[in-house]
């Protein structure tokens, strides 16, 4: 509804009147071409949250001029890590985690983190061999906000939006025990808000994947 809108009043009236956060949308979804990542419009806050980039040093020629909304953040390279960390971390996992994983996990931490202390509401996170099948990154960055609302149309309470095909099975395989959490495996009383199977959300093209 808002992409109609915004399609008709450029008809109307055209570009120049739009705010930011009209124009971030509208080349997000190719109604206008995308712009220099350093125009002004793309160097406003998006919204309420924000946009982060995962880069590590084996893959800077990717992302040689990252957009202004998307902060960098180094990282966290698992074969560095310290033996100690390493065993300090695995003490703690369900399973014996990979210093790839651990990697992972520490970069994403360190994501979260930095989320809180600017007082995001959400973060976009991105890690450095993503690809956007829709368009550039400044597209998807533009979208974000956007997409958030939308989830939360469907959801006010939802803590997680995969943007990726993901294996459910997999993916909750992974990072839950299921005799921990046996709403992920099988339907029980109380719990059927959270099946492990994609449950479509209403007549949205949302899908629900887990808790």
């Amino acid at each position: 509804e808002r992409v109609a809108g915004l399609a008709a009043e450029i008809f109307q009236r055209g570009a120049e009147t739009l705010t930011d956060e009209q124009r971030r949308l509208a080349e997000a979804v190719e109604l206008l071409c995308p712009t220099d990542p350093r125009c002004a419009c793309h160097s406003r806050p998006l919204a309420r949250g924000g946009a982060l980039l995962i880069l590590s040093p084996d893959r800077q020629h990717r992302w040689p001029f990252p957009p202004p909304r998307l902060d960098v953040m180094p990282a966290t390279m698992g074969a560095t890590l310290p033996a100690a960390q390493v065993d300090a971390l695995n003490n703690r996992a369900r399973r014996p985690l990979s210093r790839g994983e651990l990697g992972i996990l520490l970069s994403n931490e360190r994501c979260w983190r930095h989320a809180l202390e600017q007082g995001w509401e959400w973060a976009l996170i991105l890690e450095d061999d993503c690809h956007y099948l829709h368009g550039l990154p400044l597209q998807l960055v533009g979208l974000a906000e956007h997409l958030v609302a939308a989830a939360a149309k469907q959801d006010p309470d939802w803590q997680l939006i995969v943007l990726s095909p993901v294996d459910t099975e997999d993916f909750f395989g992974c990072i839950s025990d299921p005799s921990h959490v046996p709403s992920l495996t099988r339907p029980q009383r109380g719990y059927a808000r959270f099946p492990r199977k994609p449950i479509p959300l209403a007549d949205s093209s949302w899908n629900r994947i887990g808790p």
